[in-house]
């Protein structure tokens, strides 16, 4: 923590010396636009001009649970990058309208936007990646494309890993 807050004072003593050649709308960065509003830093959502925004059709022929979470896993990036409640607000509008005119139930995008709003903003950022347990080397990861008939393969895998120290296959 007092390494990150060193970094933002440095950044900042920067900005003061004009290093920062920020306009009124903004710097990109990645997928963060950065703003200077008096002395603090406010970021939003950074979409290039060829975005396409190019969701998942609702409809497509994919498992439920990849399609019911992109809303969320959306609403969930726009709650960590947007720093200020009135672009987060603007930002998840957008959200709606591109995830209706794909398909998604209005319903699930609001549940999407509702729970990623109950997680703190902090908490999303400074979460940090799924720690490695020794069992998740006795798990073979089956990674395909979705396929009803590809269910055989994964069955005859499951059979085959039982012969190893593999304890599980996961299909993802």
């Amino acid at each position: 923590k007092q390494w990150y807050q060193r970094r933002v004072r440095g950044c900042l003593s920067l900005l003061e010396c004009g290093w920062w050649g920020c306009c009124n709308d903004g710097d990109p960065f990645l997928d963060v636009l950065l703003k200077i509003e008096d002395t603090r830093v406010e970021t939003e959502v950074y979409h290039k001009d060829t975005d396409s925004f190019n969701y998942l059709h609702f409809a497509s022929n994919h498992p439920q649970h990849i399609k019911r979470n992109i809303p969320y896993s959306l609403a969930r990036r726009i709650r960590g990058i947007v720093s200020k409640k009135e672009a987060r607000v603007r930002s998840y509008l957008a959200l709606r309208t591109r995830l209706l005119a794909k398909g998604y139930p209005d319903q699930l995008i609001r549940d999407a936007i509702m729970k990623a709003e109950k997680t703190s903003r902090l908490d999303i950022i400074t979460s940090s990646k799924t720690k490695e347990k020794k069992e998740d080397f006795q798990v073979l990861p089956l990674v395909t494309t979705h396929n009803q008939l590809l269910d055989g393969t994964a069955k005859k895998l499951v059979a085959a890993a039982g012969k190893c120290e593999i304890k599980s296959v996961k299909k993802y």
